[in-house]
């Protein structure tokens, strides 16, 4: 092969065609698009409400409050539902923080959350109080059991620990009570 050959061949395969450009879109474009989404979206909202409000008028011409009365009992069941997760969402933070709190650490991940037995800890729904003694037992049995989730925060080791002594240049049992009492002094006014 001639080496006029193996450069062309190098050339071609490191090439890149003209027409193989990056996605890009611009910043006009993109908010365009974004503002048609939010108008379709208000769109469909507002035909849902218009079609269900006469849907409800057809239903009251025809005097089928029964159909009616169902599809309001529907709708009331799956908000409360809503209501109720909500309200225990916020219920479990509340016990979440006070555990957390009580536990002297935290946990290795949020994921090991599913393991702290909220039903042990009592909240007064009027006041939004936790019960201390209910949280200190929730987090005994939890550590009891899954003491391997929690990183504890633990203190430096003694010989970790920084110095802040200053040694003395002379032996203290030969000093007298008087000695030792200036020097203390003088200790407390270095602080």
């Amino acid at each position: 092969m001639s080496e006029e050959n193996k450069v062309s061949d190098l050339t071609q395969v490191n090439s890149v065609p003209p027409d193989a450009k990056e996605d890009k879109v611009s910043y006009d474009t993109y908010r365009k698009v974004l503002n048609e989404a939010k108008k379709t979206k208000e769109l469909l909202k507002q035909y849902e409400t218009e079609k269900q409000a006469s849907d409800e008028t057809k239903l009251k011409e025809q005097n089928e409050w029964k159909t009616l009365a169902e599809q309001y009992q529907v709708k009331l069941k799956s908000t409360s539902e809503q209501l109720e997760q909500q309200k225990s969402s916020i219920n479990n933070s509340l016990k979440r923080q006070a555990f957390e709190k009580v536990l002297g650490g935290q946990l290795r991940s949020d994921a090991y959350s599913a393991f702290i037995p909220f039903d042990k800890i009592i909240l007064d729904t009027e006041t939004n109080s936790i019960n201390d003694d209910s949280v200190k037992m929730a987090v005994s049995d939890f550590v009891k059991d899954h003491s391997a989730l929690v990183e504890f925060q633990t203190g430096k080791l003694p010989n970790l620990a920084p110095k802040k002594y200053e040694e003395i240049p002379f032996d203290v049992n030969s000093m007298t009570k008087a000695q030792l009492n200036d020097l203390m002094k003088e200790a407390l006014n270095k602080l």
